[in-house]
């Protein structure tokens, strides 16, 4: 079995606080509405607000 060096720990614990707060940030700018993803065009839309990816 593998264990994670205390120094990967903390790095993962940081980027996964950044990345949820990112998310949390997005999902208070977009409107509450059914969304689409459209991998081939990069497209993500939620509500009237279109996003390129």
């Amino acid at each position: 079995m593998s264990e994670f060096s205390e120094a990967f720990l903390l790095a993962a614990e940081r980027h996964a606080a950044w990345g949820a707060a990112r998310l949390e940030s997005l999902t208070g700018f977009l409107p509450e509405r059914p969304s689409t993803a459209e991998l081939s065009s990069c497209r993500y839309q939620q509500g009237e607000p279109v996003l390129r990816a």
